[in-house]
Order: structure tokens, then C-alpha cells, then sequence
């Protein structure tokens, strides 16, 4: 069983596309797809590597590590025998900077809060500086001071032309932070600028009619907020 198909669209230097849809839609999937993480057919061009933020950091918050040595992970990727130098520790640390983390580095990542774990998951990905950065719910579960650090990293991010691609449920967000929304439900159901992929129509055709209110401007909105756990199957 297939959880999408025909999938088809293109993302420029800079820009941020917001993956849309309800849950079960594929968002996950096409990002791990992507990744090659999962069985795909088809065809993708990328000019550089690719960089991902989990919804979730490791499973075992206790686990005897820093946010340093998280970020590390991305600045200088393991391998047998390989020294970390100052290089790689000074990148991860600007990283941990650019999240708004820059005293936490020598903090154990099991201390620190959910929406800290999460800025220090993108620092992590930050540190890779590729051409292409891949975030999956990265608001979920997150205060608001976190939410205000990884929107501005993320900013900062297109500002230097890196490609954003961001699965959400929060239509709101994408609304008003994308520069085109990918609205998904099995199928691409629409892939154009907010105003015309996130329509009346288009969300009715993905959501099923389910859950659509308008907003004080007359723009369609779905109160949907559960997330995407879709990532059990192939494209």
C-alpha cells in the first residue's frame, strides 16, 4: 500500500515550503522519503546534502551526552577513528549561538526543556550547512520563547539561500511564514503560494470537508492539530 503518490514539485535556494495536511497525509513520509529512509520509486535532484530535524531527539533523554556533543553529531559526523578538532567544536558552538543556546553547550541534553531539546536537534542540522534543511513539526510541543528562536534561525537559514522544507500541521504558520504551501492528503492536493494552495477548495479536497472554519479575514483554516505520524510506510 502506497501512503503517496504522485508527488511532484520543486524547491529554490532560499525558499521556504510549507508540507501541509491531515494526519496521516504524508508529510513524515515524503520527508523520509526524501532521505531515502524509505522504499520510494521516482526521481529527486538535490545540488548538495540534505539536513533533517526529527520531531523527536533520542529516545533516551538520560543518555550520558551534552548539547555540544548533540551538535557535534552534525559539525563532524562519527566515524572509526576520527578526532573531533577545534574546527568542528567551534562550528557546533556558532550553531548552538544561532539557536540562542550559545551558554547551554556543556549542559546535559536530558536537563534541558522539550522546546530546548528541539532548538539544540536544529543546531545539530545547522551545523551540517547544507544546501537543503528538512524539518519535521519542528514547533511541536514547544514554548514560546523556543518557537521565536527556531522561526528566526530558520529565517536566517533562507537569508544565506538555504532550501527550507517544513511538515506541519499548523496552517496558521503556514500561512504566513511560507513562500509556497505543498497541501498533501495521499496526493498533492495543491502547490502554490498560501493564498491559492490553502483555499477554501483545496482544504476541502484534503481534509474532506472536516473541520474548516473561516477566519476574521475569510480565509479557510483547519482546527486539525494532531500530528502526522505517518512514517510506517513507503512512497
Amino acid at each position: 500500500m502506497r501512503a503517496l503518490a504522485d508527488v511532484s514539485f520543486d524547491l529554490v535556494a532560499g525558499e521556504l515550503i510549507a508540507i501541509v495536511g491531515p494526519n496521516g497525509a504524508g508529510k513524515s513520509t515524503l520527508l523520509l522519503a526524501l532521505l531515502g529512509l524509505l522504499p520510494s520509486s521516482g526521481t529527486f535532484d538535490v545540488a548538495g546534502d540534505l539536513a533533517f530535524v526529527p520531531q523527536h531527539g533520542p529516545a533516551d533523554a538520560d543518555f550520558p551526552v551534552t548539547a555540544l556533543d548533540v551538535v557535534l553529531q552534525g559539525a563532524a559526523p562519527p566515524r572509526p577513528f576520527r578526532r573531533i578538532d577545534a574546527t568542528a567544536r567551534s562550528a557546533a558552538r556558532s550553531a548552538l549561538s544561532e539557536v540562542g543556546l550559545a551558554d547551554s553547550g556543556d549542559r546535559p541534553y536530558g536537563s534541558l526543556s522539550g522546546g530546548q531539546r528541539q532548538r539544540v536537534l536544529l543546531a545539530r542540522a545547522l551545523a551540517q550547512r547544507a544546501p537543503i534543511l528538512l524539518l519535521d513539526e519542528p514547533l511541536s510541543a514547544v514554548d514560546a520563547p523556543s518557537e521565536q528562536a527556531i522561526m528566526a534561525a530558520i529565517a536566517a537559514e533562507q537569508a544565506r539561500g538555504v532550501g527550507v522544507l517544513l511538515a506541519t500541521h499548523d496552517l496558521a504558520l503556514a500561512r504566513s511564514r511560507a513562500d509556497r504551501v505543498l497541501l498533501l492528503a495521499g496526493h498533492v492536493h495543491a502547490f502554490g503560494p498560501p493564498g491559492e494552495a490553502l483555499g477554501v477548495e483545496q482544504l476541502r479536497s484534503a481534509y474532506g470537508g472536516r473541520m474548516l472554519v473561516l477566519d476574521d479575514q475569510g480565509l479557510a483554516v483547519a482546527d486539525d492539530h494532531c500530528h502526522d505520524h505517518d512514517h510506517g510506510h513507503g512512497a
